[in-house]
């Protein structure tokens, strides 16, 4: 059912009490091409991807020109995992447990935030 919401381009999280901006990258492409190539990103944007079903899930900094944290969420949007990805880096950055989602922001913004393994994120938009 939360799938069903991801038919817009753009969604608003709820981080604790704050909003988080995203994009939601559900196609090929958009997944594939992620946040590459950018050179900033806002403090309270940031991208969510999208998978059909629960997997590894496994993502790496190519071409991608800013630090950023990666959490990793099961289908019910609880995150797994907290991960950092460097810029330039091709080191796989891979998901502990088999998840539908990914989150990508701002190195420690989720710190920053006081986020921790086994929250949930909600949707609110």
């Amino acid at each position: 059912m939360l799938f069903m919401l991801f038919n817009l381009s753009y969604a608003d999280l709820l981080i604790g009490e704050d909003t988080l901006h995203v994009e939601v990258a559900e196609t090929f492409y958009e997944k594939e091409k992620g946040l590459m190539f950018r050179t900033h990103l806002a403090p309270d944007s940031g991208m969510l991807f999208v998978f059909e079903r629960p997997q590894t899930l496994s993502f790496w900094m190519k071409n991608t020109l800013i630090p950023l944290d990666i959490v990793f969420l099961d289908s019910a949007f609880v995150v797994v995992d907290i991960k950092h990805g460097m810029p330039l880096d091709t080191t796989s950055i891979i998901s502990s447990l088999p998840c539908m989602y990914a989150l990508e922001t701002n190195i420690n913004y989720f710190k920053k935030h006081h986020v921790k393994k086994g929250d949930t994120i909600k949707i609110i938009k």
